[in-house]
C-alpha cells in the first residue's frame, strides 16, 4: 500500500512538472492592479465579481473613493494605483500636462436610447429648455460634479452651441450623490447625473423633477465620453499586465451585455443604488476605443483654446493596443 501512495506521488510530481497535472494559482499569488473606485456603472466590478482578471492571470483591487475622474487621474499618476476612470477631456488636459495616463476601454458612450448624461430641474422650475437659464431674474445654481471633466464641459458645449454666456449660471461643485437632495431641497436649480444616480432619481423622485436637457438628444449625438485607463507608463514597462486588464474589463463588458440583471445585482453592490434602480447598459462592442470620438474632444478643447499641446496623439489619450478584443 505505502510502495502504491508513493508510485501515485512520484506520478504527480512527473505530470506537474510537464505541465499536465497542474493546480490553477493561488488569487493571492496573481500580480496585482489597483483601480480607483469612483461609484458608476463600472464593467470592473463584474470583472472583479465574475472572475474575469483571474482569467486573464491578474487580480484587480478596487482603491479608494473618489468624486470625479480627474481624481482618479491624480491618483494613477501619483502612482497609488495602476488604473482608473475619466472623461477623455480631463484624460486630454492631462495628457497635455505630462500625466502618464491613457485610455484603454470604453467605459460611458452616448448611444440611442442611452444618454449618457442628463440635467435634470424640479418639476415646479420656471426652467422649460436650457435657453431659459439667460432668461432668469436670478442666476440659477447649476451643479456639476467636478471642473473641466465630462458634466462641466458638456454643459459649456451645450451654453456654446445655444449662445448662452457661461456665467449665466452660479456654478457649483457637488457629488452626484449629493446633488440629488441639493435639487430636492432646492439648493441647486440643475444637477447632472449619471447611471446608476439618474434612474434613482427618477424612481424616488419621479413626480418631482423632469429632465432639462442631455448629451444624447440636445449637445453631439453618439459620443465616447468617457474611458478606462492607466498609467501610461507602468503599461509599457508590464504591457502584460495592462493587457490582462484592459481585456477582462472587455470581456466584462461583453458578459454584461448577455446578463443584465445578474449585473445590476452586482453594480448595486458596489454603488450602494438599489438594484431596482440600476438600469440596463450597453457599451461600445467590446468596449473597444473609438479614435474619432476622442479627436472629437481634443479639437473642442483645442478651439476652446484649453488644449494647445499638438505633440500629444490621439492614441496617447485613448487606445485599444492592450484590449485582445479589439481589432488592430
Amino acid at each position: 500500500m505505502l510502495r502504491k501512495l508513493s508510485l501515485l506521488v512520484l506520478l504527480s510530481i512527473v505530470l506537474s512538472s510537464c505541465g499536465i497535472f497542474q493546480m490553477p494559482p493561488d488569487e493571492s499569488e496573481l500580480p496585482e492592479v489597483r483601480y480607483v473606485n469612483f461609484k458608476v456603472y463600472d464593467p470592473v466590478y463584474v470583472g472583479v465579481d465574475k472572475g474575469f482578471y483571474e482569467e486573464e492571470g491578474i487580480q484587480v483591487s478596487i482603491v479608494g473613493d473618489v468624486i470625479a475622474g480627474p481624481n482618479a487621474i491624480q491618483a494613477v499618476a501619483g502612482g497609488s494605483a495602476e488604473a482608473g476612470l475619466s472623461s477623455i477631456p480631463a484624460l486630454t488636459l492631462s495628457s497635455a500636462k505630462g500625466l502618464p495616463v491613457q485610455g484603454v476601454v470604453d467605459i460611458q458612450t452616448t448611444l440611442e436610447g442611452q444618454a449618457l448624461q442628463k440635467w435634470y430641474v424640479l418639476d415646479e422650475s420656471p426652467l422649460q429648455s436650457l435657453e431659459d437659464v439667460a432668461t432668469q431674474d436670478v442666476k440659477p445654481v447649476y451643479c456639476v460634479n467636478i471642473w473641466r471633466s465630462s458634466f462641466h464641459t458638456t454643459s459649456l458645449m451645450a451654453f456654446n452651441q445655444r449662445d448662452i454666456p457661461e456665467d449665466a449660471v452660479e456654478w457649483q461643485l457637488l457629488s452626484f450623490s449629493n446633488q440629488i437632495p441639493a435639487l430636492v431641497e432646492g439648493e441647486c436649480d440643475i444637477i447632472g447625473l449619471i447611471q446608476p444616480y439618474q434612474s434613482y432619481l427618477e424612481q424616488e423622485y419621479g413626480d418631482q423633477v423632469r429632465v432639462l436637457f442631455d448629451d444624447y438628444n440636445d449637445v453631439y449625438g453618439e459620443k465616447h465620453v468617457s474611458l478606462i485607463f492607466v498609467n501610461r507608463v507602468w503599461a509599457k514597462a508590464k504591457p502584460e499586465l495592462a493587457t490582462a486588464f484592459a481585456t477582462g474589463t472587455a470581456k466584462a463588458i461583453n458578459w454584461i451585455e448577455e446578463n443584465q440583471d445578474e449585473a445590476r445585482a452586482i453594480v448595486s453592490k458596489y454603488t450602494e443604488i438599489p438594484e431596482s434602480a440600476v438600469p440596463d447598459y450597453h457599451f461600445t462592442e467590446n468596449g473597444c476605443v473609438r479614435p474619432a470620438d476622442v479627436q472629437f474632444w481634443m479639437d473642442y478643447l483645442t478651439d476652446r483654446g484649453e488644449f494647445t499641446e499638438t505633440w500629444v496623439k490621439t492614441t496617447d489619450v485613448g487606445t485599444d493596443i492592450y484590449n485582445t478584443l479589439c481589432p488592430k
